[in-house]
């Protein structure tokens, strides 16, 4: 309740809004309700690791309301109504939700599958975040769309394991079973950053901009969703990082390693992915552009020549 509290009240005070923040925490329930039926699917038992990863799913929730509420108040913001706004935000903001949910997932597998010593807090974690994450991100996309429908009309318009690392030595940590299971989480929030400026940037030079105006665009219009993103994920994992009391050492190492993982990560990568991009996408073509060529050469095939 008190990170549910939190993340509440970091999102009212980035919308300047109580409405927009409350139907973002509605992810909160559903990706709790998805950790607790993996844990009885996998036969696992509510125990210290689950509600570390059902602490974690706070943060990790919020991400998808986040995404399609911060991009149809932008889209209010240029005239659209609250209907259109929804709609194309959904539609629009479905690709970066889905990677970005999938890059979560794909980092708690291994958790789900571990083996060997401590595999038991391992595998508890990873059942947690894997179904609470799949569950909450498909029930996400219909559900946001209807309570932002709904309550809108009320408000006006409005580099992960080097920084986990670093945080175990600032906190005085040692790198053990429990920060390591932090790190291999960090694989998927690190890059959730990355797929929304790219994936943006690649819309844009769809639409005619050079590979400049595009990653500069980008960079400038994901800057908030990005910062708002990682907020609620790092303010999910302070309760871990401040823990006291019966197990406290496994939950502050998971959450000293999420919480200046997350923090450093998405500082530097503001920086990095932008001169990357204009780096290396020069050697690609804009993506539409290559799709439209691979279904023109589909649908109108070269004769073979001549013998």
């Amino acid at each position: 309740l008190l990170t549910i509290l939190i993340v509440y009240l970091l999102l009212a005070a980035q919308f300047e809004s109580f409405v927009h923040p409350a139907v973002i925490i509605t992810t909160v329930p559903l990706a709790v309700a998805g950790g607790m039926i993996g844990l009885a699917i996998m036969g696992q038992t509510m125990n210290l690791y689950s509600q570390v990863g059902l602490v974690m799913l706070v943060g990790l929730a919020a991400k998808n309301g986040i995404l399609i509420v911060e991009f149809a108040n932008q889209l209010r913001d240029a005239g659209r109504d609250i209907g259109t706004a929804i709609r194309e935000a959904s539609r629009r903001r479905l690709r970066p939700i889905l990677m970005t949910s999938i890059a979560t997932v794909a980092g708690a597998v291994p958790l789900m599958l571990a083996g060997g010593a401590g595999a038991a807090a391992r595998t508890a974690i990873g059942v947690v975040i894997v179904f609470g994450v799949s569950i909450s991100t498909l029930i996400t996309l219909f559900l946001i769309p209807l309570l932002y429908s709904r309550l809108a009309r009320y408000t006006g318009s409005p580099l992960a394991v080097a920084g986990g690392i670093i945080g175990l030595a600032v906190m005085g940590q040692t790198l053990n079973l429990y920060s390591q299971v932090g790190i291999v989480m960090l694989v998927g929030l690190a890059a959730k950053n990355g797929i929304l400026i790219v994936e943006f940037a690649n819309q844009l030079r769809d639409q005619g901009r050079d590979i400049g105006q595009a990653i500069r665009e980008a960079s400038a219009r994901r800057l908030r969703p990005i910062l708002m993103t990682s907020i609620a994920t790092v303010a999910g994992a302070v309760p871990l990082m401040l823990a006291s009391g019966a197990g406290a050492a496994a939950r502050t190492a998971i959450g000293v390693v999420i919480v200046w993982g997350v923090s450093i990560s998405t500082l530097i990568t503001l920086f990095l992915i932008p001169l990357l991009y204009s780096r290396l996408a020069r050697y690609t073509g804009s993506p539409l552009a290559v799709t439209r060529k691979l279904e023109e050469q589909l649908n109108h095939p070269q004769p073979a020549p001549a013998e």
